[in-house]
């Protein structure tokens, strides 16, 4: 893939981040409780973007490996408007999808 068709589905991929992370800010603030809906966009927008970015990284051998998703994420809020995700992001390898998966915390 073209790094110019990359770096454009990055900058997708982050204003479907910043949608998310207002709505949740929004939902929050207004009914003060977590939107398990919005967490689950929230990590979906992450685990898309940082696919996009390591597209980019010649250490990372995209024809081999795969992300799946964020797991037990935990969402935070700081005064400064910084949202933090805390969770297990999950990868595998493309040639053995059915296979054990890998996490790294985030």
């Amino acid at each position: 893939m073209k790094r110019r068709e990359t770096k454009n589905r990055i900058r997708k991929a982050g204003r479907w981040l910043a949608k998310d992370v207002r709505r949740y800010l929004t939902t929050c603030s207004i009914d003060n409780f977590d939107d398990s809906e919005t967490i689950t966009a929230i990590c979906w927008s992450l685990s898309l973007l940082l696919r996009h970015h390591l597209e980019l990284h010649s250490g990372w051998p995209d024809r081999e490996r795969w992300l799946d998703g964020i797991e037990s994420p935990e969402i935070a809020v700081h005064s400064t408007g910084v949202v933090y995700v805390r969770g297990d992001m999950w990868w595998g390898f493309r040639n053995n999808t059915s296979g054990a998966l890998r996490s790294e915390g985030l």
